[in-house]
């Protein structure tokens, strides 16, 4: 239900940018445009309805399937995480997730950014699924064990749950990285030479690092997922700031794939 309201959102604030499509905001950093919004929103949908397919494919491991796990399987370097489970942990990292979520809000409290509130607004939209779509379909595609499963503190119970294969990579670090590096980047953009900007960069970078610390104390992801989440939402929330740019280096647009389905073309020009 989460995927289909989100994809929901997305497609009527596409259709809310076809009015104002190929127009460039007076004084405005950013642009909305037909030829990007539109394929880019399409390809968050497919990401979005195909992770959600093959989620509802995968089934929680068995009993014996548990008791079968072999801590041999995992790298070296991470079995030690096998002990790992931490309620508060678990607790904190929901506060610091779904509280980045929302940080990109303060940026309306600037006066040259509020005014470009609908650009804006997309731009948030289409970080958010975006990731949430590449996040949700690795997940489904790779199938990875989180590591609770492999030790004994975790109740029966818990490691039934449905979501005990949905280790990489980590979407609460993913999430929080690309809402706060969104936030960044947006800033950033409209104030260049801003003093402020190595606090605002440091405070981005820290809180999905610190929201990975807390993935990992809590017994639910091992160093590559919330090492992978990181760079995969700062990607996310610095690219598609960067692609709605009026004087950006990119050039987007429509294209048929080799396959016959429609895709999303994107050239950068040196």
């Amino acid at each position: 239900m989460k995927n289909y309201i989100i994809i929901i959102l997305l497609f009527v604030s596409c259709l809310t940018a076809q009015q104002k499509s190929d127009q460039q905001y007076a004084s405005s950093v950013y642009t909305l445009s037909k030829g990007l919004d539109l394929p880019l929103g399409t390809l968050i949908a497919a990401f979005n309805i195909s992770a959600l397919i093959l989620k509802n494919n995968v089934k929680p491991l068995t009993v014996d399937e548990i008791n079968q796990l072999n801590t041999n399987d995992i790298w070296k370097f991470e079995r030690n995480l096998t002990g790992n489970w931490d309620r508060k942990a678990k607790t904190a990292s929901d506060v610091f997730l779904y509280s980045s979520i929302f940080y990109p809000a303060f940026l309306y409290l600037q006066k040259d950014i509020s005014k470009d509130a609908l650009p804006i607004a997309l731009i948030w939209l289409e970080t958010l699924t975006l990731n949430l779509g590449l996040t949700d379909l690795t997940k489904a595609l790779v199938s990875r064990k989180r590591p609770y499963l492999y030790g004994d503190k975790a109740s029966l119970g818990e490691k039934q749950k449905y979501d005990n294969q949905r280790s990489f990579f980590s979407g609460h670090t993913s999430t929080s990285a690309a809402s706060c590096f969104m936030l960044a980047k947006i800033y950033q953009d409209y104030h260049p030479q801003d003093k402020r900007l190595p606090y605002i960069w440091s405070f981005t970078a820290a809180i999905p690092a610190i929201t990975a610390y807390l993935r990992i104390k809590a017994g639910k992801h091992f160093y590559t997922d919330v090492i992978a989440g990181y760079l995969v939402g700062a990607a996310v929330g610095m690219t598609v700031p960067e692609l709605h740019k009026i004087d950006n280096k990119f050039s987007t647009g429509a294209t048929m794939l080799p396959n016959g389905q429609l895709g999303l073309r994107l050239t950068y020009s040196f």
